[in-house]
């Protein structure tokens, strides 16, 4: 476990030579941001390193990533040295928080570590494919990385997370097959660190104009003594990275016999069925964990959607792009918070006042595209809606200079974050393929979601966001007309009719994005029955809060649930305030996914479900954290019988939480089948291909080499040799460059057939031909290339000179970096 030790120290050194930067963005925040201190340092190292190393200033080493942290050092030099007093002020009011954020963070990161090194077998699902970009970024000369699952090319990827996770372990002398699996702890951490820290913020802002009865300053601090920020904030912090959805209460009903046949086949959840195992207490069922994740339905073949959320993705292990950037994307509801929080217009004046924090923001901002592309559209949204109804707050007017004010915020930091990562942009290829209607075809119906599929996935946060809503709305229901009703409404009905109108187009226009004939418009509305209901609660639930949001922004008092109605001070709601916008905008997507969904090479909503509920979950979890604060301890609203539903809630909430428990209780039991504490992720490898692995790690041309080895289908052991080491094969999973480079990748065609000839062909002019093609400078014959194979084509490769050979495993020199071939 010392790896982990010098993962951690490096992440303290990263987090305190960009803590002075860090600070002061996030100024106006009571904590000023250290929660996030350390994906915030990591982010901008990862940022100046990828950056001059693609301009090829700095060498992909250990050295060139240490100058840019002194680069950036020296620059967090000038901040301390020119605000050291107020610097060193905030450090001595504020030293007992930075000691519980670190002593949470220590705690967190060792039990994470611990897991992973559980069930800490790089194998299965998509976890080669991680490992493979990990390799990449470790391991190339300049980025983009050359793609090691198709010589000759770049990566066509969002690959920054796995460059950060790359660069970290670097730092930490930790070798790519350890740093997988401390790095997907690190990412869990800092996600529930940064998480607990918003929510911190959001109670702190609350409490300190409640109890200080006057404007915020400058640096907000709380008043001593003050339990409420931190234990909200670490529920926060656990409802984003802990909590499940409830799926489990089923899966230990079946492990404990309680429900039928029949009850199962009407919750319709993939894998979840009666008479589950069950392994003392917890359902025992291998890989029953992953039935959480696959709950909506999509065709009459079981294909699902993903229901993916933060819990499930750490136990699965695969360290993908969404999973990766969550702590960045904190990162960028922090930076939404705190421009809320300006008492300056926020237009491009505010920029031209500021332009360290413009590029500052950009990089933040700018960088979740580079992390995971479909995160950027979503924080971009919030980040300006926050900055609308911050200076909406002022005028408290709809206004033609408040349209323009958010244009000209809006335009400067949208430019210069595409800007500042345009040599990413240059190398990036998408499958994206417009948005398209969701619709029924293939012979199911219901296409988009059940009622009740719908609250067992949303349920836990539901269940405290929405009551949080109403009980803002109540004291203000008065002051509602129709006419905010309807406006309130309007939202959700034009998403209704854009889904009318675009699947009139595509049925006018012949998609191809409309698969097997779906049928006319009155069959598309009959088919999706009782997903209906669900689309009217989503629409009911949207109305609502933007009703509410409205009344608060309107409202004459400081708290306009009645409590400290002091007229002219805002500070109370300004919590309150962001919370609601958060679930505006989380409402949006999962609307918006009941009726749109982002075309792909799989023509289904099946990623767009996905990804934008794994950046609702996000913000729910944030708003279900001040939530429970606001509900438990702040709420008062004078309506009859106010108490009894306070209790019914109490008691709905209660249970309801409880059983979103059983999933990180039961799951994480399902998921660890083995307990030696193995962080090496290839230890599982047989020990002659782990020294063949070390041989071409060692060779100084690194990502310069070509390798041919075993093709196959994806998920499959194919390309393990290539996924280990970074060093580009002729092909690895065909079926993801694709998916990566848009449809059937013509860069990737025939590659398939001529490894098969290569291996399986007796003529070694054929064979001298393929190599010529691909430029292979090895050949690898290993256990997997003899079983596929067969003996009878691999014996051409004897003349060839031997580069390497221990036991079952014979590594030929095929050419010279130049391409000759060393055989005859």
């Amino acid at each position: 476990m010392s790896e982990a030790v010098r993962w951690w120290l490096i992440l303290q050194l990263v987090g305190i030579t960009l803590l002075p930067l860090c600070l002061a963005l996030f100024r106006r925040l009571p904590d000023r941001g250290y929660a996030l201190s350390k994906p915030f340092g990591l982010i901008f190292l990862g940022y100046t390193f990828w950056l001059l190393n693609s301009l090829h200033i700095l060498p992909n080493s250990g050295g060139g990533i240490l100058a840019a942290l002194l680069l950036l050092g020296a620059i967090s030099g000038i901040f301390v040295y020119r605000e050291r007093d107020e610097l060193l002020t905030w450090g001595r009011e504020h030293w007992q928080y930075i000691l519980g954020v670190e002593v949470l963070f220590l705690v967190v990161f060792a039990v994470a570590v611990w897991l992973r090194a559980s069930v800490g077998n790089i194998s299965g699902t998509e976890q080669p494919m991680d490992l493979m970009f990990i390799n990449a970024a470790t391991h190339a000369e300049h980025f983009p990385p050359k793609d090691p699952w198709l010589s000759g090319h770049t990566v066509a990827y969002y690959y920054f997370g796995y460059l950060i996770v790359a660069m970290t372990g670097r730092l930490a002398g930790v070798e790519p097959q350890i740093g997988y699996n401390i790095g997907l702890a690190m990412i869990a951490t800092m996600a529930l660190v940064g998480a607990a820290g918003i929510v911190y913020n959001l109670v702190a802002m609350r409490e300190t104009a409640v109890e200080g009865d006057a404007p915020a300053p400058k640096t907000p601090s709380l008043l001593p003594f003050n339990w409420k920020p931190p234990v909200f904030g670490l529920v926060g912090g656990l409802m984003l990275v802990i909590m499940g959805n409830l799926v489990w209460v089923f899966q230990f009903m079946s492990a404990y016999g309680i429900g039928s046949d029949g009850l199962y086949d009407w919750v319709d959840v993939s894998g979840l069925k009666h008479g589950a195992a069950n392994h003392g207490w917890y359902p025992s069922d291998f890989f029953a964990f992953f039935n959480a994740s696959r709950i909506y339905r999509l065709d009459d073949k079981d294909f699902r959607a993903i229901t993916e959320f933060p819990m499930f993705s750490f136990l699965l292990g695969d360290m993908h792009p969404h999973v990766m950037a969550l702590p960045f994307v904190l990162l960028v509801v922090a930076l939404s918070l705190t421009l809320f929080r300006s008492r300056e217009p926020l237009d491009v004046t505010f920029w031209l006042q500021r332009p360290i924090a413009l590029v500052a923001a950009a990089i933040l901002v700018g960088g979740l595209a580079f992390l995971n592309t479909w995160d950027i559209a979503t924080m971009a949204f919030l980040v300006v809606a926050a900055a609308f109804v911050s200076n909406f707050t002022r005028v408290r007017a709809i206004t033609f200079d408040l349209f323009v004010q958010a244009i000209t915020f809006a335009l400067p930091l949208m430019i210069l974050a595409i800007v500042m990562y345009l040599p990413f942009y240059t190398s990036f290829t998408s499958q994206a393929d417009g948005i398209g209607a969701v619709v029924s075809n293939r012979g199911i119906t219901v296409p988009a979601t059940r009622p009740f599929h719908l609250l067992l996935f949303w349920g836990p946060l539901f269940v405290v966001v929405i009551p949080f809503v109403l009980a803002r709305l109540l004291p203000m229901r008065a002051r509602v007309t129709r006419t905010m009703g309807a406006i309130a409404a309007a939202p959700a009905g034009l998403v209704v009719l854009g889904w009318v109108l675009l699947y009139g187009f595509e049925q006018a226009t012949d998609s191809s994005k409309l698969g097997d004939g779906p049928g006319d418009l009155f069959a598309q509305i009959g088919d999706r029955g009782s997903a209906w209901l669900t689309a009217i609660f989503l629409s009911a639930v949207l109305a609502t809060t933007l009703l509410t949001l409205w009344l608060e922004l309107t409202s004459d008092s400081a708290d306009a649930g009645g409590q400290n109605a002091n007229a002219g001070a805002p500070f109370e709601r300004e919590g309150v305030l962001f919370v609601l916008l958060l679930v505006v905008t989380a409402m949006l997507l999962i609307l918006g996914t009941e009726f749109f969904y982002v075309g792909d090479v799989f023509n289904s909503r099946m990623n767009s479900v996905f990804k934008l509920y794994y950046q609702a979950w996000m913000m729910l979890a944030i708003a279900g954290g001040f939530s429970l604060y606001y509900l438990a301890s702040r709420w008062r609203v004078a309506f009859p019988r106010e108490q009894q539903y306070r209790l019914v809630w109490a008691a709905a909430a209660a249970l309801v939480l409880a059983g979103a428990a059983l999933y990180p209780l039961g799951g994480t039991a399902n998921r660890r089948y083995r307990t030696e504490g193995e962080l090496r992720g290839l230890s599982y490898y047989p020990q002659d291909e782990l020294k063949a692995i070390a041989f071409l790690n060692g060779l100084a041309q690194g990502q310069d080499l070509v390798i041919a080895e075993a093709v196959g289908n994806d998920y499959s052991l194919a390309a393990r040799i290539s996924a280990a080491t970074g060093v580009p094969a002729i092909l690895g999973w065909g079926g993801h460059e694709d998916q990566w480079r848009g449809g059937s990748s013509k860069a990737r065609a025939g590659r398939f057939e001529d490894v098969n000839s290569l291996y399986t062909t007796t003529d070694t002019a054929a064979m001298n031909q393929i190599l010529k093609k691909y430029g292979v400078t090895y050949v690898y014959v290993g256990p997997l290339e003899r079983s596929t194979y067969g003996e009878a084509g691999l014996a051409k490769f004897k003349p060839l000179p031997v580069a390497f050979q221990s036991g079952t495993v014979t590594i030929y020199r095929a050419s010279s970096t130049t391409g000759e071939v060393s055989g005859e």
